[in-house]
């Protein structure tokens, strides 16, 4: 026999014996998970998760939830269609047994996918021997009775779809050990393939960084990875969101007017993410109330002892399409160069209103100067030396704003992201005003800005004393690298230019947010960044 012949007979036999072990593998694994133990939830999970939301006890999750002011009060959660499924139909499902729920069927893990479709949602759960009985009674009794439920077949594994009442179908995938459903039949095809080929999110590296599957004595947990520049796909992804990169693991826990989320995070393996560079800033102390306007409805307070490290994070972000162009790359380095010279160790954003309007918001940047009167000269002598505009732009201005008998002279700079960066505002043809006003260098979007917090200043009409604002920060961390606060009725209110540091997961369910005030803190500890999320309940 030839030699060419032989290998090619050696090559066949090879790959023939690799597809029939896998097969066989396969068998025997999904025949000893049926046979035998509990079936660890997180083996079905899709790798591709953006979220995952879990709980051992969805009895004292509900309860717990129950007993909010703002449950009792109409306002329900609608973040999870699922969910809300569940919940809706707790009780009847509970009173269908003598002594509750098992613990089995306690365990609820529900994983969210991309795409805008709200129902791209999976809810997992494990049965016990008695509870395959008990779902099926229960779908009888509540899936509607107008159509009869289907029946499809992938790849040797039963979906029964289901009509609802409400116009919807289930896809369902029950076995003896676990049920599986989803409003799309596609992603509960996905769990099947990921049973089959034993590649889940247990896989993904960042994600084990954050699950160390044990059980908290907290009510549930909430993971969620962070993009590059999204909070996953829960947000927009040309958002510059203030929570990014890595994946997070967040504990729940609940009093009668606040949700809280607390945890740790795992970071991606690059230095240019959002918490990363957090590790490399020092904390900031204090918080910002006393040189806030009373009508501030979102403000940051964020620490940047390590600019360059800030500069590097956010220089690949395009906010207005600027950031290619060789001129404003220029004025962005220049302007970090000075910042880094003169700049303190915070920098606070805020968006306010005007003490005669509420439409169109203020918004304004501080950043405190170590010594004011070489940092003027310094930065007057850059911005009247600058070379003309590639775009044929006006040179910037020197103006002169006059509030309460008081002459402040501003300048409005070239092209530039930095502001951008730092505060999410991407109005179109923002020029942003600068100037130099009690210690600190203010940045705006426009002179009415500058000219209403300085009126807010003088006549001390500042947010410290505030019941929202004091409630807030009574329950955050004195020393910190991050946080940010925002009455999230009044953010839904305002042009999407001025608050795109909030990832649009909020705003998607601003129905129900609209009733909270969110608080969020980042703290470093021993090199870890731990988040801190709080949403007060404001009553009504």
């Amino acid at each position: 026999m030839k030699p060419r012949l032989l290998i090619r007979i050696a090559v066949t036999a090879s790959i023939v014996l690799l597809c029939t072990g896998f097969a066989l593998y396969s068998y025997f694994r999904l025949t000893a998970i049926e046979k035998g133990g509990k079936v660890d939830l997180y083996t079905l999970v899709p790798a591709d998760a953006t979220a995952v939301f879990e709980t051992d006890d969805m009895t004292g999750f509900i309860e717990g939830l129950n007993g909010m002011s703002s449950t009792r009060n109409g306002v329900q959660p609608g973040v999870s269609p699922l969910f809300a499924l569940v919940r809706a139909n707790y009780a009847s499902l509970d009173g269908e047994t003598a002594h509750g729920l098992s613990e089995e069927m306690n365990k609820v893990i529900i994983s969210f996918h991309g795409g805008e479709n709200g129902g791209e949602q999976v809810l997992y759960c494990l049965l016990s021997q008695t509870d395959r009985n008990l779902v099926n009674r229960f779908v009888g009794k509540y899936v509607s009775g107008q159509y009869p439920p289907k029946t499809a077949l992938y790849r040797g594994h039963k979906i029964r779809i289901y009509p609802l009442t409400d116009g919807n179908f289930l896809a369902v995938y029950l076995t003896s050990r676990f049920l599986v459903i989803s409003y799309q039949k596609h992603l509960i095809e996905s769990v099947i393939d990921t049973e089959i080929s034993g590649h889940n999110l247990l896989d993904e590296k960042g994600f084990r960084g954050v699950y160390n599957g044990k059980s908290s004595n907290r009510p549930a947990k909430l993971y969620v990875r962070m993009l590059p520049t999204s909070m996953g796909n829960l947000a927009d992804s040309r958002r510059p969101s203030a929570l990014l990169s890595g994946w997070v693991g967040l504990d729940f826990a609940f009093n009668s007017e606040s949700l809280f989320l607390s945890g740790n995070t795992a970071v991606a393996d690059t230095a240019f993410t959002f918490l990363h560079t957090l590790r490399t800033q020092q904390a900031v102390d204090s918080f910002p109330g006393a040189f806030l306007p009373a009508s501030t409805f979102m403000f940051s307070r964020r620490s940047i002892s390590d600019l360059p490290a800030l500069h590097r994070y956010s220089s690949g972000w395009d906010f207005r399409g600027d950031s290619s162009v060789s001129y404003v790359q220029q004025r962005d380095d220049e302007l970090f160069g000075y910042l880094s010279q003169y700049a303190g160790k915070a920098l606070t954003t805020a968006l306010f209103h005007a003490p005669d309007t509420l439409a169109d918001p203020c918004a304004v940047m501080a950043i405190p100067i170590n010594d004011m009167a070489p940092a003027q000269q310094s930065f007057r002598e850059w911005i009247t030396s600058l070379p003309a505009d590639t775009l044929g732009q006006l040179l910037p201005s020197r103006m002169y704003l006059r509030v309460q008998q008081q002459n402040v002279v501003c300048w409005r700079l070239p092209r530039t992201t930095l502001f951008a960066r730092f505060t999410g505002i991407t109005r179109p043809g923002l020029n942003p005003v600068v100037c130099f006003y009690d210690n600190r260098m203010f940045w705006a979007p426009d002179v009415r800005s500058l000219s209403a917090y300085i009126e807010f200043m003088l006549r001390k009409e500042v947010l410290r004393g505030k019941t929202a604002y004091e409630e807030a920060v009574s329950g955050m961390a004195p020393s910190y690298q991050y946080m940010l606060m925002a009455d999230l009725a009044d953010v839904f209110r305002q042009p999407a230019a001025y608050v795109r540091t909030l990832p649009s997961f909020f705003f998607k369910h601003a129905d129900y947010f609209s009733h909270f005030v969110l608080s969020v803190q980042f703290t470093c500890a021993d090199g870890e960044v731990e988040p801190h999320l709080a949403l007060l309940y404001k009553g009504g």
